[in-house]
């Protein structure tokens, strides 16, 4: 049995038509490339979401395509920050 997450919630507020997948979750692998290889996806149609510090921000949400890479330095002039690090 599968638990609504706050997200899926705000979707169906939304009203908005989605499909939930479920996959065996691999903690050795837990990549975007390899989540869409076990839904039979194509990695550029899933997105991540990766949460970031910057130095004047303290969190900075990007979403990316699953076959992306995150440029810290790109990212950090777009929001403002100087310096940009991967949040633990």
């Amino acid at each position: 049995m599968s638990h609504k997450t706050n997200a899926v919630r705000l979707l169906d507020t939304a009203k908005v038509n989605y499909e939930l997948r479920e996959y065996e979750v691999d903690d050795h692998d837990v990549s975007a490339e390899h989540v869409a290889l076990s839904l039979g996806l194509l990695p550029e149609t899933l997105y991540k979401t990766l949460v970031l510090k910057g130095n004047i921000d303290p969190y900075i949400v990007a979403v990316i395509p699953g076959n992306a890479q995150l440029d810290l330095k790109k990212i950090a002039k777009a929001s403002g920050n100087k310096i940009v690090k991967c949040s633990p």
